[in-house]
């Protein structure tokens, strides 16, 4: 907290105030003075009611106003809420500005029956009340006193609402000027140090903040506020819910584009983004917008927005796929929740260290998957998800393998040899098994499977032998599979 130039205003418009409220309090007595702190709380209720009449109307011309512009129609072409949510900017921030005007016409208004009240008693009431101009008894003296203290606090609540769209406006801009700061000094630099620490300076002025911690940052958080999708969206919320995020986006982006560079501090970072994101309101549509046009852009092989596909490892390459389709069909209710669970299956992923690997050293790769439960992680994250539950971490794990086996460059005999041997086993397994239950079906293949698996030179650890068996296993029915029916459905799973 500092003092500043805007402490001189504050104290200035406050001692004025306080002078006629005071005064007034004097000449009125008590029970009108405390008629008229009614009268500010009405009005500031009044204020709050009416002002969204104006500015939905003005943002409304604003908004006609901006599509027009070229460079809008271009990214309003991608992200389809973009109308929305201007259109809810505009209507928080001039009811910020406006709602200071419709309160003090209220007041004045209100006043005027208040007025006529005062002249009515100060005629009609005898000496004994109180209220009489020219009593100098006791009981006149203490009603003045009451009086005189009912206008103190008047002046108080009347300068904390006449300046909170002061202070409110500094807080707006010092947020925002740190998420553009978080974001690229270039621009933090083009605006000048000295404008940004004195907007900061001005944010934190102590005099002014008086009057803004003690209620007029919640006039202000109210008066900034606006209806989306049925919910009431708060401005100063908003935004400062953005300053937090604005730290992490950068590392999160970072990792996009190389995730074996990935640390700790990169998973903890989004971690903290999956928090974030639940705590906004107004952007569940863009985030849908963002889930969609991204996942499509991605599997189209196209950048979004700058931001490239991020390169997946071979065996956690056909879980990304997977959460793309289902992203791409992310909708206003379930953006949240898609976009939470994408942040965890990335974050799992990352944390068990697989980018960091040799892609083609499979049983690494598999003993590393094994030993952080990574795939169990991410089959628990796809769970919860309603949308995603549908993806399977056996139908994952058999893709992954059958697109490592296409890139291993084995020799046509020993390709035809372990394509014969996986045939040969189902066979045997569904014929010896008939009635058995899926699972044990499961565990007996998986002792051919760890045997063939040898023989090419790969180490599979058992629960992903369990997984790959299962699919397997569901996928060829029947006690006479052909070699050519197991090469069809490895495939098809590489080409998924």
């Amino acid at each position: 907290m500092s003092f500043t130039l805007l402490s001189f205003v504050m104290v200035l418009v406050f001692v004025t105030v306080a002078c006629i409220e005071i005064y007034r309090g004097i000449k009125r007595g008590f029970i009108l003075s405390l008629v008229t702190l009614g009268n500010i709380f009405v009005s500031l209720l009044l204020s709050f009611a009416v002002t969204p009449f104006f500015s939905d109307a003005l943002a409304s011309t604003l908004l006609r106003w901006v599509k027009g512009l070229s460079a809008y129609q271009n990214v309003a072409q991608k992200l389809y809420s973009l109308d929305s949510l201007v259109l809810a900017l505009s209507e928080m921030l001039l009811n910020s500005m406006l709602f200071v005007g419709v309160f003090l016409i209220a007041r004045i208004l209100l006043s005027w029956p208040l007025s006529i009240a005062y002249r009515w008693s100060t005629v009609r009431l005898n000496d004994d009340s109180g209220y009489g101009r020219e009593d100098n008894s006791c009981s006149s003296r203490l009603n003045k006193k009451r009086g005189a203290i009912c206008g103190a606090v008047s002046a108080f609540l009347i300068t904390m609402v006449v300046t909170c769209p002061i202070m409110g406006t500094l807080e707006l801009a010092d947020r925002t000027l740190s998420i553009v700061g978080n974001a690229s000094n270039k621009v933090i630099t083009s605006i000048g140090a000295e404008n940004v620490q004195t907007v900061k300076d001005f944010s934190k002025d102590i005099t002014g903040n008086v009057f803004y911690r003690t209620g007029g940052r919640w006039i202000y958080s109210n008066a900034a506020s606006t209806k989306m999708q049925g919910k009431r969206v708060y401005l100063l919320s908003e935004l400062e819910t953005v300053e937090k995020m604005s730290g992490d986006m950068l590392k999160i982006y970072s990792i996009f584009q190389k995730p074996q560079n990935a640390t700790f501090e990169h998973v903890e970072a989004l971690d903290h983004m999956r928090g974030y994101l639940q705590d906004l309101t107004m952007c569940d549509q863009l985030i849908g917008d963002v889930l969609r046009q991204c996942s499509t852009s991605w599997k189209d092989g196209k950048s979004f927005f700058g931001v490239k596909r991020p390169a997946m490892n071979v065996m956690v390459e056909p879980a990304f796929v997977s959460i793309l389709d289902s992203c791409s069909n992310t909708t206003l209710y379930t953006a949240k929740m898609n976009a939470d669970t994408l942040l965890e299956v990335y974050g799992i992923i990352l944390d068990s260290g697989v980018f960091g690997m040799d892609t083609n050293d499979y049983t690494k790769v598999l003993s590393l998957l094994a030993e952080h439960q990574t795939i169990e992680k991410v089959e628990r994250a796809l769970e919860k998800n309603p949308n995603m539950e549908s993806i399977e971490a056996s139908s994952i794990m058999m893709s992954a393998f059958s697109s490592y086996i296409g890139s291993r460059n084995l020799s046509d005999d020993q390709y035809n040899s372990f394509m014969r041997s996986v045939a040969s086993a189902v066979s045997t397994v569904n014929a010896s098994s008939s009635g058995i239950s899926h699972s044990r079906k499961v565990r007996e293949f998986s002792e051919y499977a760890q045997q063939y698996f040898s023989e090419i030179g790969i180490e599979v650890p058992s629960n992903v032998t369990e997984m790959l068996a299962s699919e397997l296993l569901t996928s060829l029915t029947g006690s006479s599979v052909t070699a050519e029916d197991v090469k069809f459905m490895f495939e098809k799973y590489k080409n998924r």
